[in-house]
């Protein structure tokens, strides 16, 4: 999910490194616990698509 709103604002021709520091960039700009939840959220969501 992360990574692929991250890897959406690249260019085609970016590197895995330039991938890797904006992932690295995104992750220290969010607030505390924001990622926690987002992570949180997204378990939930498999877990209610596996029990339908």
């Amino acid at each position: 999910m992360i990574i692929n709103q991250v890897a959406a604002t690249l260019p085609p021709t970016a590197s895995a490194a330039d991938l890797n520091k904006k992932i690295l960039e995104v992750l220290m700009a969010q607030p505390n616990g924001a990622l926690h939840e987002l992570v949180l959220q997204a378990l939930n969501f498999e877990a209610k698509k596996i029990m339908n």
